[in-house]
């Protein structure tokens, strides 16, 4: 998404491309925007360095018949609903969140959850 919207505004400043990501979503309700509304302006311009830039579901969803990759049973829509639930922030803050608490939970010598290693 944000690949298409810099080629299509020929490399807008960080804080424009922010500002019509925001707007795409709120104003437009452009479901594919929502996890980009809270990006980072720092994290733009990470992205813009790698010429191929996405998450790896993104790279995936990209590949032609893509969902021949994902594990049985597994499909493109629950993984995409799940994608679009939370900006790429909100999921940062909720991996640290559950890191602390694993390693809160480690540094006790209280066990972890099933398949989960410190």
């Amino acid at each position: 998404m944000q690949a298409s919207l810099d080629e299509a505004h020929e490399g807008l400043s960080g804080p424009a491309t922010k500002r019509i990501l925001e707007r795409e979503h709120a104003v437009y309700g452009k479901q594919e925007c929502k996890h980009l509304a809270g990006i980072l302006l720092a994290h733009i311009y990470n992205l813009r360095k790698r010429e191929d830039y996405g998450t790896p579901y993104e790279k995936l969803r990209s590949l032609e018949n893509g969902e021949r990759h994902l594990k049985e049973g597994l499909r493109h829509s629950p993984m995409e609903q799940r994608a679009m639930a939370h900006s790429d922030t909100a999921f940062v803050h909720q991996m640290q969140k559950h890191k602390q608490s694993l390693l809160a939970r480690a540094r006790a010598g209280q066990a972890l959850p099933p398949g989960k290693s410190a």
